[in-house]
């Protein structure tokens, strides 16, 4: 299969899809070719019966820029570049979609979700090590609905590290995703403001008892939040809305309601808690919902 692939991918080499492949390759940079030697080093572990993640590798190729890494990238150019292919073919059907909803005269495109973390054995978390703290889960508090807390599995953010790096991680992201979406879900947007932060080594069945929150100071909380919005409103066209439901402190939607980015109204959740507890009216909710 991957031989006749790359017959068909040769014979475009010719072609316009050839060049656009070409074209593609070089604006993706970095970026691509980390990616695409992290799912041909997958592939080649899983064929040695390793499939548990990076994390379980040989520790020589557990870092993106290991001399180990960079001797596989090219004795295995053929599987790498079968990688970076893929993505390209993705990326012209997912541009294809976002076109035809753009020109659908709904006036909507696509709407997509953003993610709060990325999954600890991820090409996104192996490429980017010093952007996540990688001893801890995020997860939420114990509140009236999870008396545990919850435990999500994903690393924290290492905010100062990306912050010291101006930030590029998240403007790259964000520059991506517009080729596709005009509208994201800011999920878990608390978390830009402080992350319930669980030590790996607690116990599973303690879900997020034992977490605190990062930063630990809450007096920083609201300029913590509202830089990194600064930062993503100054970074891209798309429109944003927020998943703010949970104990969510007030920084977090009056900054929202300062950039004008919507959260959401949950029914059964909106009452009028400080007097009669009794729900809100529709005409009641926040002017941004």
């Amino acid at each position: 299969m991957l031989h006749r692939t790359f017959i068909i991918r040769h014979r475009d080499a010719r072609s316009g899809r050839g060049r656009d492949y070409r074209t593609y390759i070089e604006q993706e940079g970095a970026t691509l070719v980390n990616f695409a030697t992290f799912c041909a080093l997958e592939d080649h572990f899983a064929n040695k019966g390793q499939i548990n993640g990076w994390p379980q590798w040989p520790a020589a190729f557990r870092h993106p820029a290991s001399p180990d890494v960079i001797a596989f990238r090219a004795s295995s150019e053929t599987e790498v570049d079968f990688h970076r292919w893929l993505q390209f073919e993705l990326d012209r059907q997912l541009c294809r979609a976002a076109t035809v909803a753009r020109e659908s005269g709904l006036g909507i495109g696509i709407y997509q979700d953003l993610a709060i973390g990325a999954a600890p054995d991820s090409a996104d978390v192996w490429a980017h090590l010093g952007f996540f703290k990688l001893d801890f889960s995020a997860g939420a508090p114990p509140d009236m609905y999870c008396a545990k807390g919850q435990r999500w599995g994903m690393p924290t953010y290492n905010w100062k590290a990306i912050a010291d790096d101006g930030y590029r991680y998240i403007k790259e992201k964000l520059k991506f995703a517009e080729n596709f979406y005009d509208i994201l879900r800011i999920d878990h947007v608390v978390g830009l403001f402080r992350m319930w932060s669980i030590p790996y080594n607690e116990p599973p069945e303690n879900e997020g008892l034992n977490g605190s929150f990062d930063p630990a100071d809450e007096k920083t909380w609201k300029a913590h939040g509202r830089a990194i919005l600064s930062i993503m409103l100054e970074s891209t066209r798309m429109l944003f809305a927020a998943e703010d439901l949970g104990i969510i402190p007030k920084d977090c939607p009056e900054t929202l309601k300062e950039f004008e980015i919507p959260g959401n109204e949950v029914q059964r959740w909106v009452k009028d808690w400080a007097v009669s507890h009794d729900f809100l009216e529709p005409k009641k909710y926040r002017l941004f919902s």
